[in-house]
């Protein structure tokens, strides 16, 4: 192989557009395009805001769930569910003591991954996502539910763990977010705030080049699937419940 060769294959695939700017204006910046980044974007445009997504790679795979998922935790509310999102909480805390919630950050958090996690396992459905078992490939498994074909996981008591059959998620809500007409940066890393007289301004730059300018307008909102009040994270526990927590999680 010749060196022009060499240098044809090792060519940039895209475009680089150097001293070009684009400046937008949106009500919501969410910043990283991974599973919660584009489901906020997409809870965000349905209550009324424009939004635009900055991804430091490609929305299609980027992120920890980009190779898809088999498993939905902490789904509470689901139908076969034997734990509350309250008694949740409890274990929770138990498990790793009053200011530790684990893989799930703090008790605010935690409590609204409880409280939520079912509908987003839903929402992902309506986009394409299997999360049961529709082909009946599982009948009579102890983890399935057969009313509603649901499959469980770690706990077959209690059943907040739904088995999915999610390697398409990240597809499936890039599909969604275009379809709604939401804003999409791909490869666009978040370098700092604009200053004006040594104060954040109400812009936010972004490289590389081209390079980008959002302005958030008035009406931002939060990142979470709906607003939701968490309870106390201090409680006293009188009975506590026995919950196989999953692999990974200290019991």
């Amino acid at each position: 192989m010749n060196q022009s060769t060499y240098a044809q294959l090792k060519k940039w695939p895209y475009p680089v557009n150097y001293g070009k700017e684009n400046e937008i204006s949106t009500d919501v910046l969410i910043i990283g395009g991974g599973i919660a980044g584009c489901h906020a974007a997409i809870s965000s445009f349905k209550k009324g805001a424009t939004v635009a997504v900055a991804e430091k790679g490609a929305v299609l795979r980027s992120g920890a769930g980009g190779d898809g998922v088999d498993h939905w935790h902490l789904a509470c509310t689901n139908p076969c569910s034997k734990i509350t999102p309250t008694e949740m909480m409890d274990v929770l805390k138990n498990t790793w003591g009053e200011w530790g919630y684990g893989e799930f950050g703090n008790g605010i958090a935690a409590y609204i991954c409880a409280k939520e996690s079912y509908d987003a396992m839903l929402d992902i459905e309506k986009w394409g996502v299997k999360v049961r078992d529709v082909d009946n490939l599982f009948v009579g498994a102890p983890f399935r539910d057969e009313k509603t074909k649901l499959m469980f996981a770690y706990d077959y008591d209690n059943n907040f763990t739904v088995r999915v059959q999610a390697g398409n998620v990240k597809p499936a809500m890039l599909k969604e977010m275009k379809r709604l007409g939401i804003k999409i940066f791909d490869r666009i890393i978040i370098t700092g705030l604009l200053t004006e007289d040594g104060k954040p301004a109400n812009s936010i730059f972004l490289k590389p080049k081209p390079l980008l300018y959002l302005h958030p307008g008035p009406t931002a909102s939060g990142c979470s699937r709906r607003s939701t009040k968490a309870p106390p994270l201090s409680r006293n526990q009188t009975s506590p419940r026995k919950v196989s927590l999953p692999c990974g999680m200290p019991a």
